[in-house]
């Protein structure tokens, strides 16, 4: 089975950058993992693309303009999730890296040993850290995180995943998705969907809304009870 891992690497050096994504594609080539890999040369152009989907980022410290420990704030502003591995030449951003909750410093020349090490220590944090579902993207396994999910919505035989940038399929049922997730904050619209209250921003009459503009049906059925349900997590924040 091959799981699915994102990884951005921000790095101003081209060469570095290439060294490293080598790197990161022939680990996942030796471990059977499927890897989806961005690269981005600042911080500016990493920003403009953030998900919050992305499992590891490779930061660069000094980049021109934002420097990898500006921009770990904001990434940190956005998901606590994201592990975050500094590249660095010397040690002592390391009680800068800290206050970000860098999970660790590779120091530059970079080898294959160090880089396989962190990325296989940073896989089983998320393994043991990230609830996740199992879904398939492009005839391929993927570990969704539950707090990615938007909403989950019945297509036939299959159920829909929506997070924020992709699409994943399950043959799992809907009945089987709302028993999984009974203690993750989800609760249904209507008999076709499942949407997660974390990213709720409006319960409408007709229509929930949620923070990244998607609407979702909701019927007059479920409306009373779906409405209450999201109360009850506002209070609980």
């Amino acid at each position: 089975m091959i799981f699915l891992y994102r990884i951005a690497i921000c790095e101003d050096e081209s060469f570095q950058m290439k060294q490293i994504m080598t790197q990161v594609e022939r680990y996942g080539k030796a471990k059977n993992i499927s890897l989806n890999i961005k690269a981005f040369d600042c911080a500016e152009l990493f920003l403009n693309h953030f998900n919050e989907a992305y499992d590891l980022v490779f930061l660069d410290i000094h980049l021109p303009g934002i420097d990898g420990i500006q921009l770990a704030k904001k990434i940190r502003e956005q998901s606590h999730r994201t592990k975050i591995v500094f590249l660095t030449a010397h040690e002592n951003f390391w009680p800068e890296g800290y206050k970000v909750l860098a999970s660790r410093f590779l120091i530059k020349p970079i080898t294959d040993e160090s880089l396989y090490l962190e990325i296989e220590e940073v896989m089983d944090q998320l393994i043991e850290q990230t609830p996740f579902v199992l879904a398939s993207q492009d005839k391929r396994v993927a570990k969704v995180a539950v707090e990615d999910i938007f909403y989950l919505e019945i297509a036939g035989r299959k159920v829909n995943l929506y997070t924020k940038d992709e699409v994943y399929v399950s043959s799992k049922s809907l009945a089987q998705f709302k028993k999984e997730l009974e203690h993750h904050h989800f609760a249904q619209t209507h008999s076709s969907y499942l949407v997660n209250l974390k990213h709720v921003k409006l319960v409408g009459k007709d229509s929930v809304t949620l923070t990244n503009g998607q609407e979702v049906y909701i019927s007059l059925r479920k409306y009373k009870q779906f409405k209450e349900k999201f109360m009850e997590y506002v209070s609980s924040l």
